[in-house]
């Protein structure tokens, strides 16, 4: 059995302190615990990378996509740092954050919860709206009030999930890379920490849009604003075009002590299990035991079509106390 890691070691490393091997320190949500750690310690599963029941033709496709990144992290951040980020560099850093965006076990739970959602939701809505058309449902009708009252649940493969997120994984880096980035450098007294989920995201604003923060190393964060959206036939590419620019460019900004704070809290509001420092640290001791019950969840939301005998259904992502916690 191989120990894959959902968030790579060479990400972790620059966490880590280089004169101690890479020595972390590590602050679990539950139960309430910390401990010293190393990358190679943390944040990993037994054979996480293979998909042999729901990827037959190239099982070991994630643990690919992760080797056209990971061996180029350490070159790509230390140009991003110099401000010299080529096209290609912005894709290695593309590439990973793709992953924390969707192959982390905070992804793979709601992802599961999501789909489960929709599942149940179709089904409900789809009897309602047959016996509104004067039709018989394929369904029983006890199977669906059982379903209503939530004696019985709808439960989705989490291995089924992987799969459907690893063929996208080409797509979420496309997306990621043609947004606009700003290079945030935290000058002040409270180091930028990681986490087991360390894509941190914003709850959805008004208008639907959320913003994403990836701590690079405790002293610079990446803030990634999902404002442009791509085309269907770009979507559909293979293959990027490195010899344009992405549709996004790069803009470096130094923040004050309060938002570097904020940027923590974030992260630690959005870790599934475990938070990340260099060295130990009581603030950060008691971010984590403020919120321990916090990270990402799903909200199931249904309304009728106007005019029409339909409903629209959808899932709203927010960062709050977790129902389940």
């Amino acid at each position: 059995m191989a120990r894959d890691h959902y968030v790579a070691q060479t990400y972790l490393r620059r966490f880590g302190d280089p004169g101690q091997g890479f020595l972390m320190h590590g602050y679990l949500k539950f139960p309430i615990k910390d401990f010293a750690c190393r990358p190679r310690n943390v944040c990993h599963e037994w054979d996480g990378d293979l998909n042999v029941e729901f990827m037959t033709n190239r099982p070991g496709l994630r643990g690919d996509f992760r080797a056209m990144c990971e061996p180029h992290w350490d070159s790509a951040v230390d140009r991003l740092l110099a401000a010299k980020l080529s096209n290609d560099d912005k894709l290695i850093i593309a590439q990973m954050a793709a992953t924390f965006m969707t192959c982390t076990p905070a992804w793979r739970r709601i992802s599961v919860e999501i789909y489960s959602a929709f599942v149940k939701g179709g089904a409900v809505a789809g009897y309602d709206l047959t016996l509104k058309a004067g039709q018989t449902p394929e369904i029983e009708a006890e199977g669906i009030e059982l379903l209503r009252s939530g004696r019985l649940k709808v439960e989705t493969e989490p291995k089924f999930i992987e799969a459907k997120h690893t063929r996208n994984l080409l797509n979420h880096a496309r997306l990621i890379y043609n947004q606009p980035w700003t290079v945030i450098h935290n000058g002040s007294d409270f180091p930028f920490v990681t986490s087991d989920n360390p894509l941190a995201m914003l709850s959805p604003n008004a208008n639907g849009g959320v913003t994403r923060f990836l701590p690079i190393t405790p002293q610079v964060c990446l803030e990634i604003p999902f404002v442009i959206d791509l085309e269907p036939d770009e979507r559909k590419m293979v293959e990027f075009d490195l010899d344009k620019p992405p549709k996004g460019g790069i803009a470096y900004a130094t923040i004050s002590p309060q938002k570097a704070r904020a940027i923590n809290r974030l992260t630690v509001q959005c870790a599934e299990r475990l938070v990340l420092t260099t060295t130990p640290d009581d603030g950060v001791q008691k971010l984590v035991a403020k919120y321990a019950t916090w990270g990402i969840d799903q909200e199931f939301v249904e309304f009728p079509a106007v005019g029409e005998n339909a409903v629209y259904q959808g899932t709203i992502v927010r960062v709050r106390e977790r129902k389940a916690a």
